[in-house]
């Protein structure tokens, strides 16, 4: 392996400086929003889950004590020092409810609970019921970055395409790895080893200097890394794309949320980092469909939304700020079989978000997995349109112009 022989040191060494660089660059850019940023916590995950419920109401405080109290009672020995319990929530209001008349002569009534002396807490203290979940990422939003981090919902992603990855694969034969896909001299074989790379590189930092770089140099770097492992045993490559995604996975959750929003120039233009890694989601729901489409198999069409968003964000930065229009020109965006808003789109600049939908004058209606099989080159979106699978509304001029630019590899 390049990484552990030789003077590959040298590289992985540079490789760390690198990332020690950016994190203090981040750092010291951020530093005004790092006193608020969560932290992983040191306690016990079922306390944790546990306090969890206490807060949203689902069991009471004397549950709550005593489900404590046994767990605390196994960590003792762990060197964790277990913070005070929480203050009791404020009382919530019961309606009332009719009780039955039911005599029990032989039995006493119990006693009256004790009041709670403490007062009443602050109102800042009240637990409200949970905002309505955003269909955007907050640290992505149209105008800024939001105040909070999504990367947990990126993570799933990622987790999820993965598994589906390696769900289509693990019953497949070693000779099905050997068929040949649309993509000019790849097999399935390497497919799954462009998988395993990019993860690996992410990871250890290697493809840093590509992903800042143009995409033709990214695509020549590509194709270097596949062949160091497209004639391993099929055994093996299925280990390491199981080994490498969870790795990426705890590679990407190890960053705060101050990070994501991290404004930088990238092969896919001048926009948040956090794009960076939620690609990954986008390029292994591509890359399945590759290998679908191998063995005959349609596209999904199902549990598309994240791969969708982040292709509508990406858009908005590798895309329409390099089309030109007349000014305050406007195309909106609506894709069937995903619950997502139309998304608006100012050309020639990176202005977007739902609200510039409304007042669009220009609007393309597609199926998703179609237009997510096309903004990645694999399909034109002429066909669609000849297919039926999509089509534009209003002022047809812009709408094309926009379809001609736009390629998300």
């Amino acid at each position: 392996m390049f990484w552990w022989g030789g003077p590959g040191w040298l590289f992985g060494l540079g490789s760390a400086v690198f990332w020690v660089a950016l994190i203090v660059v981040a750092v010291l850019l951020l530093r005004r929003e790092l006193p608020h940023v969560r932290w992983p916590e040191s306690r016990p995950p079922a306390l944790r889950l546990l306090e969890e419920r206490y807060a949203r109401g689902e069991i009471s405080r004397d549950e709550f004590l005593e489900r404590r109290r046994v767990l605390l009672e196994a960590y003792p020995s762990r060197g964790w020092n277990p913070p005070p319990p929480p203050a009791a929530p404020p009382p919530r209001p019961e309606p009332p409810q009719p009780s039955p008349a039911v005599t029990q002569p032989d039995v006493a009534p119990d006693p009256p609970a004790a009041p709670n002396p403490g007062p009443p807490p602050p109102p800042e203290a009240r637990l409200e019921p949970p905002p309505a979940a955003s269909p955007w990422p907050p640290w992505n939003s149209s105008r800024s970055p939001g105040s909070e981090g999504s990367e947990p919902d990126v993570v799933r992603s990622i987790a999820a395409e993965r598994a589906r990855t390696l769900g289509l694969l693990r019953p497949l034969s070693d000779d099905r790895f050997d068929v040949p896909t649309a993509l000019p001299g790849w097999r399935v074989r390497e497919v799954v080893a462009h998988l395993i790379t990019t993860d690996q590189a992410a990871v250890t930092g290697a493809i840093l200097s590509q992903v800042f770089g143009s995409m033709d140099k990214l695509e020549a770097w590509n194709e270097k890394q596949v062949a160091k492992w497209r004639d391993r045993p099929v055994r093996d490559m299925l280990l390491a794309l199981d080994r490498w995604g969870r790795r990426f996975a705890a590679f990407a959750r190890a960053f705060p949320a101050p990070m994501y929003r991290l404004r930088l120039p990238s092969v896919l233009g001048r926009g948040e980092a956090g794009m960076l890694v939620w690609i990954r989601a986008y390029d292994e729901w591509i890359h399945r469909q590759d290998i679908r489409r191998a063995f005959g198999m349609p596209d999904e069409d199902v549990d598309l939304e994240s791969v969708a968003q982040f292709l509508l964000r990406a858009i908005a930065a590798s895309t329409s700020p390099n089309v030109e229009g007349p000014p305050g020109a406007r195309v909106a965006i609506s894709l069937e079989q995903v619950p997502l808003p139309e998304w608006g789109y100012e050309l020639g600049t990176r202005t977007n978000g739902a609200d510039l939908a409304a007042s669009a004058t220009s609007r393309i209606l597609a199926r998703a997995p179609a237009f997510v099989m096309a903004a990645a080159g694999r399909d034109p979106f002429d066909a669609l349109e000849r297919e039926g699978l999509l089509k534009i509304e209003g002022e047809e001029a812009p709408a094309r112009r926009l379809l001609a630019k736009l390629r998300i590899v």
